[in-house]
């Protein structure tokens, strides 16, 4: 694998866990700790619109099963609980790049991606 596909690579794997960090992180802030979209938005730095595309589960169906892997273990609780508490931006954006970069979920949107 030469260089020029390994970040296409990364691109792709990326392009799977961010939307599905936020996604699961968006529904958490929702059910769990009853915030408005709004200032999920905000806590975010997303637009409100694409809190209300995760809330409602619009989005891939390879995004979808991340979302499952994400909640299935808990992987969104610590930032989320953050979130809710009124953890600065810099600290949300550590925890959901830390998230989306994590091992376990690159793994996962890895083995996606070879089901081509």
């Amino acid at each position: 694998m030469n260089s020029d596909d390994l970040l296409s690579n990364c691109d792709d794997i990326f392009k799977l866990t961010i939307p599905a960090t936020r996604a699961s992180i968006t529904k958490r802030l929702v059910l769990e700790y009853e915030m408005s979209q709004e200032s999920i938005a905000k806590a975010l730095g997303i637009e409100q619109a694409a809190v209300s595309k995760y809330v409602n589960g619009r989005y891939s169906p390879k995004i979808k099963r991340i979302v499952t892997f994400i909640n299935e273990n808990g992987l969104d609780k610590k930032i989320s609980k953050q979130i809710y508490e009124g953890a600065t931006k810099a600290k949300i954006n550590k925890g959901v790049d830390a998230l989306a970069s994590s091992q376990s979920l690159v793994k996962e949107a890895t083995r996606l991606l070879k089901r081509k």
